[in-house]
């Protein structure tokens, strides 16, 4: 076992109990590093249209949430990048014919392009519950908690949730 790993989940950095409203002074972190809140909302150069229209999107909404910060920036870049060359790949497959190609032998084999989006996904989704993207992760974020007086959230309509567009609606309503 690596030095440092205990097991179990992850430990809940500070900012996010007190999104929840969890905080409390008797398990309060001492000396916990506070990053400061990312300066820009530009994207990196690196990325290109589809992986900036997300940053963009996700930069608004984690700014809007507190979440956001300049450590953050490297972790949020790569999220964009796998959408990036997930949407690349799909492309790819689609002009090249598929999942499956036939190769100079005229055998079948799996495109090299479905490697890339697998690889893509995978990356998409592990940073995607990192920064709580998942209808699965989010709960382990917590909530704001609501101030004294403040009303309670109007009911979401029937068969949505009050968390706006998941990951997988931002995915499917991109043009491909």
């Amino acid at each position: 076992m690596a030095l440092g790993n205990r097991g179990g989940r992850p430990r809940k950095p500070s900012a996010l109990k007190e999104l929840a409203g969890t905080t409390r002074r008797d398990r309060a972190v001492i000396d916990e590093p506070k990053p400061r809140v990312a300066a820009t909302d530009n994207p990196p150069i690196a990325l290109e249209r589809e992986g900036a229209e997300l940053w963009r999107e996700m930069v608004g909404e984690l700014r809007r949430l507190g979440m956001l910060t300049g450590v953050d920036r490297a972790a949020l870049a790569a999220y964009c990048a796998a959408f990036q060359r997930l949407a690349e790949a799909r492309r790819q497959m689609k002009r090249t014919g598929g999942a499956v190609v036939r190769d100079r032998n005229g055998e079948l084999r799996l495109s090299p392009w479905f490697r890339i989006e697998k690889a893509a996904a995978e990356t998409l989704t592990r940073l995607a519950i990192e920064f709580g993207f998942t209808p699965a992760s989010r709960p382990r974020l917590g909530r704001p908690a609501r101030g004294a007086g403040e009303d309670p959230p109007p009911p979401a309509p029937q068969g949505q949730d009050d968390d706006g567009p998941t990951l997988a609606d931002l995915i499917a309503s991109r043009p491909h």
